[in-house]
Parts: C-alpha cells; structure tokens; sequence
C-alpha cells in the first residue's frame, strides 16, 4: 500500500512540476523545470528522490536535481 501512495504522490509531483500552466495561476507548484522544447512524456524519480529524469519529444532526456530544479545532464541523440 506505501508504495501504491508513494507512485500516486510522485505521479501528482511531476505533473505539478512539469504541466504548471495546465492549471489556474493561482494553483500551488512546487517548481517550474525548463528546459525541454516539446512536450514531455515521462517522468520518473530516483529511489532516493534527489533526481528527476524526463523524457520529451524533443529527443533529450535531462536529469534534474529534485531539490534546487536545476538540470544536472541533458542526453540527446535517443530515437525512439
């Protein structure tokens, strides 16, 4: 059940920090991560919760750091 919560909590995390202008201004977000040039599609949390990777179909995939947002690597060259 704690893991069934935490997948639940972390999945509104992402689409707080990711998808902010999807909601009214006035909504609480924790932070807005920029970057990508396209949409985003997938999101996911280190086990320890200090990282952030998303992937976008701008073909990069970047890794955030969770507590500062700020972008740690950008990989590119992914296809598919």
């Amino acid at each position: 059940m704690r893991s069934k919560l935490h997948l639940i909590l972390v999945g509104i995390l992402a689409i707080l920090v990711f998808t902010p202008n999807t909601f009214a201004q006035d909504s609480p977000h924790i932070r807005t991560l920029t970057g990508h040039t396209s949409s985003v599609y997938s999101v996911a949390f280190s086990p320890n919760g200090n990282k952030i990777a998303s992937s976008s179909s701008d073909r990069t995939v970047r890794l955030w750091d969770a507590n500062t947002g700020q972008n740690i690597r950008t990989l590119t060259g992914h296809t598919g």
